[in-house]
């Protein structure tokens, strides 16, 4: 298993406000992973010094939709 961390962004200031540590079996896992804790804002997961994905903030037009 290897160690990750999941860091949640501030969408104005681009600011950590929040992280989650997790293990995964490969980067694959981890980033499925961190999907699922996606809460519609940037985020970036690591392992050690290495950043494996990054998921930016949807557009403004997309997070003010109404159903």
């Amino acid at each position: 298993m290897t160690s990750y961390r999941l860091y949640f962004f501030d969408e104005k200031g681009g600011h950590i406000i929040n992280y989650r540590q997790f293990d995964a079996e490969h980067d694959a896992a981890a980033i499925a992973s961190a999907e699922r804790w996606w809460w519609g804002g940037p985020m970036e997961l690591w392992h050690d010094t290495l950043k494996v994905e990054k998921w930016p903030a949807p557009p403004e037009c997309w997070r003010n939709r109404t159903a």
